[in-house]
């Protein structure tokens, strides 16, 4: 009857520990899911921290179709960093209102909306409205993409 009984408590703590590997399993898989996403938010926010100083050439010629000061040039610089930090706190409290995953997914909003914006503009207050678009965005992915791959 002991040994039954010392037996059933080993079986009970091997059928834990396999629960527990399974478990480890499956968030190690989940992580390795969200990496190549979270990498995508990182490759696009670099993209957007390098766009001034690629295009900058491009930008200032006459081929681009809108002539920039020196004022807006600097003002369209700095845009990034002034919808990055416009957001930082705000995407502390999304992720805990409507989660992780549905605040990553909603980041691709203003990312997008940025780029668009960027691509097609016209006029110099477009390409200023999509560079702090696009800023939202990197400061939203530098806030989500740490939090949604630690947990």
């Amino acid at each position: 009857l002991v040994i039954s009984e010392i037996m059933g408590v080993k079986l009970q703590y091997f059928a834990a520990l396999s629960c527990n590997y399974q478990i480890f399993i499956f968030n190690l898989i989940n992580k390795f899911k969200k990496s190549p996403l979270a990498s995508l938010g990182a490759l696009s926010a670099g993209c957007a921290l390098e766009w001034t100083s690629n295009l900058e050439w491009k930008i200032r010629s006459e081929n681009y179709g809108i002539l920039l000061t020196d004022f807006e040039f600097s003002l369209l610089g700095s845009m990034l960093n002034f919808g990055a930090a416009m957001v930082c706190i705000l995407m502390g409290l999304m992720i805990n209102w409507i989660g992780r995953r549905r605040t990553m997914i909603l980041i691709v909003i203003p990312f997008l909306a940025g780029w668009v914006l960027l691509v097609t503009a016209t006029n110099v207050y477009m390409l200023i409205i999509g560079r702090t678009l696009v800023g939202i965005g990197c400061g939203s992915v530098c806030v989500c993409c740490p939090v949604s791959l630690l947990f």
